[in-house]
């Protein structure tokens, strides 16, 4: 528009349509998607060094093949179809309904970058997801079984918002904090705290938030050259906390709390060469889930942390 503001402005539309065939089976879905979206951006100095940007977006998000392919897989545990099975083992079968889920969306980043390259940013965004997605698990009366099962199936549930502010910074040391640290000081350091929240319609709280959308999150990290040598390293050090997810009024999934910790080191054999250690994980933390249902039954899985060595040379021809 002129040297201070940048707009960006587009439509999509698409048609989807769905269907799975087989032996006695038909089924599918057709529909519509229009996907505007809309960016400014308004530089509020004249190098363009503190930026402000908006976003206003529809997006989609279609089913991915398994979830519609009515072909039941039947549990391990109860492959006898002439007996029930329990909650926690269920069969599972896609949905050929199965409609995509659309997302109208704002964001909102106030972005300022520094002379070596950082930048300091501070955003949030807010999004209202319809025809939601989730896997429930309910007792169906199924044609291959002559007794009700236990089955999991992807449905449309509900409509959902979700917000978040995002904070990031990553700079060198003298420049993010001046006055404190020697502006030549060889540190960099990187930063970042997230927080999010959501609520999906006709699910009891506290926890009827997104599927896999932790509350928060925290990162930092640093990259340190030694002076006079040609060695450097560097960390970086993350946090999800643990959190629980009402899924349904009949049932709920826990993720427990996951940090990691990596680490290198790095030696410049000449201009040309180097030699690079790497250790990722190094805490090997485990991770705890739980499926559970109001029945008091649940299904608890244990992810073992193992630590991970690399070591390389690199050599820029």
């Amino acid at each position: 528009i002129d040297a201070q503001w940048t707009t960006y402005i587009g439509m999509r539309h698409e048609r989807i349509s769905l269907r799975a065939e087989g032996v006695g089976l038909g089924q599918g879905s057709t529909s519509s998607v229009t996907t505007p979206v809309w960016h400014v951006q308004r530089k509020l100095d004249s190098k363009g060094k503190d930026m402000l940007r908006l976003s206003l977006s529809r997006s989609y998000k279609a089913p991915e093949p398994w979830q519609i392919i009515p072909r039941p897989t039947v549990s391990n545990l109860f492959s006898d179809l002439n007996r029930a099975n329990i909650e926690t083992s269920p069969d599972r079968v896609g949905n050929p309904s199965l409609r995509p889920e659309l997302a109208s969306g704002l964001d909102l980043a106030l972005e300022r970058y520094l002379p070596s390259g950082g930048v300091i940013s501070v955003g949030g965004f807010y999004r209202q997801v319809d025809q939601l997605v989730r896997n429930l698990t309910r007792l169906r009366t199924v044609d291959w079984s002559p007794v009700p099962r236990f089955v999991s199936m992807p449905e449309n549930i509900a409509q959902a918002n979700s917000y978040g502010l995002e904070l990031e910074v990553k700079g060198a040391l003298g420049e993010l904090l001046p006055g404190i640290a020697h502006p030549r000081l060889p540190i960099q350091l990187r930063a970042a705290l997230n927080y999010y929240r959501s609520d999906v319609q006709g699910i009891p709280g506290p926890d009827n938030r997104l599927d896999g959308q932790q509350p928060w999150s925290a990162l930092f990290g640093m990259d340190h050259r030694l002076a006079g040598l040609p060695l450097s390293y560097g960390f970086q050090y993350t946090v999800n906390p643990a959190y629980r997810t009402t899924q349904s009024a009949l049932q709920f999934s826990q993720t427990g709390r996951v940090t990691s910790f990596d680490a290198y080191g790095l030696w410049r054999i000449d201009r040309a060469s180097s030699l690079r250690l790497s250790v990722s994980n190094l805490s090997a933390a485990d991770r705890l889930s739980l499926n559970g249902f109001s029945s008091g039954d649940y299904l608890a899985t244990r992810a073992y942390g193992q630590r991970q060595y690399q070591l390389g040379y690199e050599r820029r021809l």
